[in-house]
């Protein structure tokens, strides 16, 4: 059975960044890059008889540009909007065309971006990103 329970606690939660114009553009910046599909959800029947209601359905990334997880496109919005700032550029107006032509080629090129996720309990997983020029 899934519960769910009220926050008591009186924390606000901040959804600015959940905004349907933040939407609009990272569905923008993701739509430009080669390969990009939405994710297919993948209906799973038995589960939903086990929990008794009509349909579950989860969101299969296992195709995701070969790294099997949703992580990489939040991963290409960070950088196409770090970048974007570095080069004094509206990050809703540039393109990627735009950033892999001169003058910006130069500077973006070299760029290497890194992720990584030290190995803890899951309670306490954390991620990091770098980035560098």
């Amino acid at each position: 059975m899934i519960q769910f329970s009220r926050n008591t606690q009186g924390h606000k939660c901040d959804t600015s960044a959940f905004s349907r114009a933040k939407t609009k553009d990272v569905r923008r910046v993701h739509g430009m890059i080669a390969g990009y599909a939405p994710t297919a959800l993948r209906n799973l029947p038995v589960l939903a008889k086990r929990l008794g209601v009509r349909a579950v359905f989860i969101k299969d990334e296992s195709t995701r540009f070969g790294l099997k997880a949703f992580k990489g496109l939040g991963g290409i919005y960070a950088m196409y909007r770090m970048i974007c700032e570095a080069l004094e550029l509206d990050p809703e107006a540039a393109t990627l065309d735009r950033l892999r032509t001169s003058p910006y080629a130069a500077i973006v090129r070299p760029s290497t971006a890194a992720a990584a996720r030290r190995s803890r309990p899951r309670t306490q997983s954390r991620s990091c990103a770098t980035a560098r020029r």
